[in-house]
């Protein structure tokens, strides 16, 4: 119960300060929001901002995560403000902190997602007493998305975009997921895991009905071309 108590209080003064940041962003006064995300961060997990810029996010993560049950709620705030201290970077035009701080929100939410125990119905931010104000400012899908192609111009991690594609196909994303495989293909074609991992992609799909895969935006027809274009790439 005090567990429960002390959660609820920390999603509480998130989304107090993802309001304040989200005017402050629009207002376009950087020194502003970096000072409030700074302050969130201390007062959400008791860390000044120099520390989260020196840990890694896998650290960070071994430092909120409960070590039997993964904390959706804190891990998405993690995710999210690492996501806010990079749209402070990019208002301060400090790319290389951008990247930085975007990429960890897109490897956090990833790993999140990819949890044997998230669902799409758990994976959110969840606070019954203001839901759809939290709904409408935390959606961990659109974040993943908008990330995702804010870092588009870059290569990404091997690692990263290994965990997208598993993201796509995990939630039924399969035209994405298809797309991140030819990414991953570009990036190492000669890799045999990968092209493992795309052959058993396109069979699992080949075990999905018509309607499924149409929502996926990835027809059966494309999935049948997909496996011939794979094998004669890779023949």
């Amino acid at each position: 119960m005090f567990r429960q108590d002390f959660i609820i209080r920390m999603i509480r003064t998130f989304v107090n300060a993802l309001v304040l940041l989200v005017r402050l962003k629009k207002e376009r006064q950087p020194e502003e929001a970096r000072w409030l995300i700074s302050q969130t961060w201390e007062d959400l997990f008791g860390l000044p901002i120099e520390t989260i810029d020196s840990l890694s996010e896998q650290t960070l993560m071994a430092m909120v995560k409960n070590t039997t049950v993964l904390n959706v709620d804190t891990c998405v705030m993690v995710a999210r403000l690492y996501k806010e201290t990079g749209e402070i970077a990019a208002l301060e035009q400090k790319e290389k902190d951008r990247y930085a701080f975007f990429l960890k929100s897109l490897n956090v939410y990833l790993d999140i997602a990819l949890d044997p125990s998230i669902s799409r119905k758990t994976f959110r931010l969840e606070f019954k007493d203001m839901q759809d104000t939290v709904d409408g400012l935390v959606n961990a899908h659109h974040d993943i998305e908008d990330l995702a192609h804010k870092l588009g111009q870059y290569t990404l991690p091997i690692e990263t975009q290994r965990h997208l594609f598993r993201y796509y196909e995990k939630f039924g994303y399969f035209g994405r997921a298809e797309d991140a495989l030819y990414d991953l293909l570009e990036h190492d074609r000669g890799n045999a895991g990968i092209v493992d991992d795309g052959f058993h992609f396109y069979r699992r799909l080949l075990q999905k009905d018509d309607d499924e895969l149409l929502a996926g935006n990835l027809p059966r027809t494309e999935v049948e071309e997909g496996i011939r274009q794979l094998e004669r790439d890779t023949s």
